[in-house]
């Protein structure tokens, strides 16, 4: 977890955009391009009515602030101190809560919760029992038929980054960690394909703002065409349901 907190810690210096998607992206037209795709697909998904919601890993609240509404509360929560102070600062604190969280139990009491988000999150919880600890812990704030939408990188095969901080797990290994720790899983989406060929467009300013929308209905069919390429990765939108309990 050290390690984590270092590395974030280090990220939080780019700024709130770059510090979570990609610091090299100095134009910031990708990350902006990516926060828009991801910000989409959360936000159709969930209630516009008073809903109570966790932004697992917050990080620097970018998720947090295109969620935020009068009728969502929200309340952030991450193990880097430098990005919740990034949090902080671009939120309304009538919308938005952020919470420090030592990366063990949540200091949240049962059923606190009616949704839960995350954004490539759980790729960066390494070690799979610490990572199903974790997701137990996630069910236990949930109320009952409380559901979850998880953004996170997933491969053909599972891998791990050469500096350890990030695995890219397969999708049957993420459905069988949602499992073991109490969720049915509703459904598997894929959402985006790297090394999609516009980004790069994108990147460098070929395309701008306007057509996003366009590129984000190519890039979620490409995604959908060749959900897992041998050399990289798709982001996959996983949603997950906790059951009802009858007791406890």
């Amino acid at each position: 977890m050290d390690d984590q907190r270092q590395h974030w810690g280090d990220a939080a210096k780019h700024g709130a955009l770059a510090s979570v998607i990609d610091p090299n992206d100095r134009r910031g037209m990708k990350n902006l391009y990516i926060s828009n795709l991801r910000d989409d697909v959360l936000q159709r998904r969930l209630p516009s009515h008073n809903v109570s919601l966790l932004d697992f890993g917050c990080g620097s609240g970018n998720l947090s602030k295109a969620l935020a509404s009068r009728d969502r509360r929200i309340t952030g929560i991450d193990i880097t101190p430098e990005l919740l102070e990034l949090a902080v600062e671009q939120n309304d604190p009538e919308t938005c809560k952020f919470v420090h969280y030592d990366g063990g139990v949540m200091p949240f009491a049962d059923r606190s919760f009616d949704f839960a988000v995350t954004y490539v999150v759980l790729s960066h919880i390494v070690d799979n029992e610490q990572l199903l600890s974790t997701l137990t812990e996630l069910h236990r704030t949930l109320k009952d038929q409380g559901e979850v939408l998880f953004i996170e990188q997933t491969r053909r095969q599972t891998t791990t980054t050469p500096d350890g901080i990030k695995k890219q797990r397969n999708v049957a290994e993420y459905v069988g960690l949602f499992e073991r720790a109490g969720f049915e899983v509703a459904s598997v989406e894929h959402v985006r394909k790297a090394r999609f060929l516009p980004l790069y467009l994108i990147r460098y300013g070929l395309i701008g703002e306007a057509m996003f929308p366009l590129m984000r209905r190519l890039d979620s069919l490409f995604a959908t065409l060749f959900p897992a390429p041998r050399t990289s990765y798709v982001d996959t939108l996983f949603a997950l349901r906790k059951q009802r309990q009858s007791n406890g």
